[in-house]
């Protein structure tokens, strides 16, 4: 390998694991998951194999991630520690059943939010009323 592809690999493998490891996947699940040994995993993520574009596109949808970050053309955000513990929920969830999983929780998200509003607006009221008298 010439040194820009040691570098790549290297990027692309602290990528995968970084990724893997947040979303609670040991290697061999992400392996089973994208149809590869848990070798070449190993071997990715120690920056001593480049994956093909193939490779690469089974694993940002594996691991919900951009190729751009996966290639380090953009850093990782790093998660707060209640979206590391919904990452690990949500890491086993089959890739066919995300969609409907994600539906879920956007809609969980907005009756929590729709509650916590009218929360603060029930306060708010009581506040202003007692002030009043």
């Amino acid at each position: 390998m010439e040194e820009q592809e040691r570098q790549l690999a290297g990027r692309i493998g602290s990528a995968v694991r970084h990724h893997r490891q947040l979303r609670g996947l040991s290697q061999e699940a992400l392996a089973e998951r994208i149809g590869l040994s848990t070798h070449f995993v190993g071997l990715v993520e120690r920056g001593q194999q480049l994956p093909s574009l193939t490779t690469l596109l089974g694993l940002c949808r594996t691991l919900g991630v951009d190729l751009d970050e996966l290639l380090g053309l953009r850093g990782p955000t790093a998660p707060v520690p209640w979206e590391r513990e919904a990452l690990a929920v949500f890491g086993p969830v089959p890739v066919r059943f995300r969609p409907a999983v994600v539906a879920m929780l956007r809609t969980l998200a907005r009756t929590a939010h729709s509650r916590s509003n009218r929360a603060a607006a029930e306060r708010r009221k009581k506040k202003q009323s007692s002030k009043r008298r």
